[in-house]
């Protein structure tokens, strides 16, 4: 994303870009730590492992590393934008429930394009591959393109529960110079195959 300070962070949410320097990202609420609801992970959270990779089309590949709120609330994503983050909080790639949410750059001032700026020629249907820390892959479909104001991103995408989905987003729209944030975000749904 373009005009970012060295502080990279995606700009997801209204939220998200108020907690961080421009283009920051933060569940809705702005929680910190722990699980939704509180307490301990499920078992099947912990019986699937982590992302560490992700391939889009079998061309689009990024590293994935986990990421978290920091003291803001925010969730600020890994550097450089060639590396993409994955909620920590939500689910597991191969979990029985939950969205696995991965947010990735678009661009920045710094590095240029980010590992997910060419998200937007993604269409319905591709296959979507995320690798696990195991070395296993689990599959998904893309299903849904959905556009949302920074206002108006669902909750939901930050949830370890509900079906089991993927969510993959980065920031779309148009660019406001003065508030160095676009105006909205792009989210790819899909379902595992």
């Amino acid at each position: 994303m373009a005009g970012l300070p060295t502080r990279v962070a995606l700009c997801l949410a209204a939220a998200f870009a108020v907690a961080l320097a421009p283009g920051a990202l933060a569940p809705p609420g702005g929680r910190e730590a722990g699980p939704p609801g509180g307490g301990r992970p499920s078992a099947v959270r912990e019986a699937v492992s982590p992302p560490v990779r992700v391939e889009i089309r079998g061309r689009l590949v990024a590293a994935v590393v986990a990421v978290a709120a920091d003291g803001h609330g925010a969730l600020e994503l890994p550097r450089p934008p060639g590396t993409v983050g994955w909620w920590a909080l939500g689910a597991r790639p191969g979990a029985g429930r939950g969205t696995v949410l991965i947010a990735g750059h678009l661009d920045t001032r710094e590095y240029g394009p980010g590992a997910f700026a060419a998200l937007r020629h993604v269409p319905r249907g591709a296959a979507v591959l995320v690798t696990g820390a195991d070395g296993r892959a689990h599959r998904y479909v893309v299903t849904r393109r959905r556009s949302y104001a920074k206002e108006a991103l669902p909750a939901d995408l930050f949830s370890a529960t509900g079906p089991p989905r993927l969510a993959l987003v980065t920031c779309s729209g148009a660019y406001d110079r003065r508030r160095h944030r676009y105006a909205e975000n792009l989210v790819l749904l899909g379902e595992r195959a």
